[in-house]
């Protein structure tokens, strides 16, 4: 069998969105191999996606040196090669189908995250059903019990975005807590995926969290309250976000701050 490798090392929200384009290629009879940093080496233990073999990048997998060769050449399509089918989804903005998008858009993130399709010919309608959570509930649990939660109404806070250690980002609007309620800033930590904090964010009364993983994550639960959902606009960017992109991803409903 013939590997196909994706390639989308970093971004868990990315990952979680294209797991329907690993999905596709495993139909078409590849060997689905995604290599991810070792910061998501945890990720097979939590989700599942049908036809798809998430590997440590750092670790020995089969046909690695080709696989790095092509990273390094930064191709930008979808290229069958004598070794591998190669689908690079993280250089989907750099597509031809990413700038057509741009073309049409003019906005960054759509030609970006829905050019990841674009570029595999797919439509990215239903991409919630093409990988199921396998949720750690003792985690889960320990996790609460940490942040002491029982009884109490709270205010989930979610500042962070990218991909630690090498990218983090903070969102540097200002948000409110409601009188009455128990303010909780999400961390990062060793200790603790973002996967064990599920029953935090079902059971939160409030959710504000800025665009990231958590919305992917969202879509697969069963949430008490509407989160809101800010753009990831700062000061050094040069381009305003614009939601529709995320809109179309969404079964839920968001409140969506720009």
């Amino acid at each position: 069998m013939k590997t196909c490798f994706i390639e989308q090392s970093c971004g868990l929200g990315d990952i979680l969105l294209s797991a329907k384009i690993g999905n596709h290629y495993s139909s078409l009879g590849y060997d689905v191999v995604w290599p991810v940093e070792a910061t998501y080496n945890y990720i097979d233990k939590y989700i599942k996606a049908p036809g798809v073999t998430f590997v440590d990048k750092n670790t020995e997998f089969k046909n690695k040196d080709k696989y790095y060769s092509l990273v390094e050449k930064k191709v930008c399509e979808v290229t069958e090669f004598d070794e591998c089918l190669y689908v690079p989804i993280k250089n989907s903005f750099f597509s031809s189908a990413g700038r057509k998008l741009m073309s049409n858009t003019g906005y960054h993130d759509y030609a970006n995250m829905h050019g990841k399709f674009a570029m595999c010919s797919l439509d990215p309608k239903g991409w919630q059903d093409y990988f199921s959570i396998k949720r750690n509930l003792e985690k889960e649990q320990q996790l609460f019990s940490y942040l002491q939660l029982h009884n109490s109404h709270y205010h989930l806070v979610n500042k962070n975005f990218g991909t630690p250690p090498r990218w983090r980002e903070v969102l540097e609007k200002k948000v409110i807590t409601p009188f009455g309620h128990k303010r909780v800033e999400m961390f990062v930590s060793s200790d603790y995926t973002i996967f064990d904090w599920l029953k935090v964010f079902e059971k939160a009364d409030r959710i504000d969290t800025v665009s990231t993983s958590t919305f992917y994550l969202f879509e697969k639960l069963n949430l008490k309250c509407t989160p809101a959902v800010y753009s990831r606009n700062t000061s050094f960017r040069s381009y305003e976000e614009n939601f529709e992109w995320l809109q179309k991803f969404a079964r839920n409903n968001y409140i969506f701050i720009s």
